[in-house]
């Protein structure tokens, strides 16, 4: 999902000098702009959602219950928005298609390695803790996990005085085992989403097109 928004980049670059065209011609507000773009997106990101978790849900093996299952896809469907709004956000900042896919590529880069999933979170260095707690993708994470391994499947098998195959799992992978965490984690990954579009509209405001031209030239 995160892959699949960074086919941001490039949209977003396309329509900037049409978008600058326009803002400076007073045709409408950014803030505008950006709300029909975030509406033209969401059938996008329920496409995604619905076609990942169908083709990867059950063909893992997770447990098959239609709650969670819909919670699953919801997790993407967040994520998926959140990921547009992180390309979009490096686009309205870089306004060049070369600097932007470097900030790009390096996003994604930290953002998979502080996610919790290829480094657990147990062993990032402790200098490194604090930047494991900004990834969006280390939310994502722990509310797919919790979403999955706290199910009665996973509960009703344990070890006598160990907890059960779920808890032991979570532990260690350094995940929580408390359920309130997936709802934490979607909430966290909105508010991600929001405040990616939110520094988008600030910089469509107040950022001019001159190092785009000045890129063009060179």
């Amino acid at each position: 999902m995160m892959f699949n928004g960074f086919s941001e980049l490039p949209l977003m670059i396309i329509r900037l000098p049409l978008f600058y065209k326009h803002r400076d011609n007073l045709f409408h507000h950014p803030w505008i702009w950006l709300v029909v773009s975030f509406i033209l997106s969401v059938p996008y990101s329920v496409v995604e959602a619905i076609v990942w978790s169908c083709v990867v849900y059950y063909t893992i093996g997770f447990t098959p219950s239609p709650g969670r299952f819909f919670r699953f896809m919801f997790v993407k469907f967040v994520v998926h928005q959140m990921a547009i709004g992180l390309f979009r956000m490096l686009d309205a900042i870089a306004r060049d298609i070369v600097i932007a896919n470097t900030f790009g590529s390096a996003a994604i880069l930290i953002v998979l390695l502080l996610g919790g999933f290829l480094v657990p979170k147990d062993e990032i260095k402790p200098w490194w803790t604090w930047a494991s707690w900004l990834s969006p993708l280390q939310y994502a994470q722990r509310a797919v996990s919790v979403n999955e391994f706290t199910t009665i499947r996973w509960k009703k098998i344990s070890f006598t005085g160990n907890g059960s195959v779920g808890d032991n799992v979570l532990h260690a992978h350094g995940l929580p085992t408390d359920e309130y965490l997936y709802w934490l984690g979607v909430g966290v990954l909105v508010f991600y989403a929001v405040l990616f579009n939110v520094v988008v509209t600030l910089a469509l405001i107040y950022l001019n097109r001159e190092l785009y031209i000045l890129l063009l030239m060179v």
